[in-house]
């Protein structure tokens, strides 16, 4: 990637892939133009927030605690359109990973995820309350 970039400095050049960490995005940013994040924000939403402080706003990110209680009337609207919880709750099963208490909210959210949005704050009681 690196060595199209320097033969072909007008091409705009797109990395797509591997990016796992904040150190992965500071190693490879210098050399291209962008970089898509794709299954690492999704195994850890927690991902997104930590590029948004450190590359756009400069400002710490909101508790995951906090994204959740924001999140809560969103998946409420769409419970009520029908969609099913299991739908919302598998995308955000991986907001805790590496945190104390994460394999408790994802079991939670996985054994519950077919009752009602009640069932999200319970799994978050779990992981906060611990």
């Amino acid at each position: 990637m690196r060595q199209i970039k320097r033969d072909f400095p007008h091409l705009t050049i797109i990395l797509n892939g591997g990016i796992k960490t904040l150190v992965d995005i500071d190693a490879e940013l210098p050399h291209v133009d962008g970089m898509m994040i794709g299954r690492a924000a999704y195994t850890n939403p927690w991902f997104l927030a930590e590029i948004q402080n450190k590359y756009l706003s400069g400002e710490p990110a909101e508790s995951r605690s906090e994204i959740i209680q924001q999140f809560l009337p969103y998946v409420r609207e769409q419970v009520s359109r029908g969609i099913r919880l299991t739908s919302i709750t598998r995308h955000i099963l991986g907001l805790f990973q590496g945190q104390r208490g994460a394999a408790n909210w994802r079991r939670y959210l996985s054994q519950h995820a077919r009752r009602d949005v009640g069932v999200i704050q319970e799994a978050l009681e779990l992981v906060v309350n611990r």
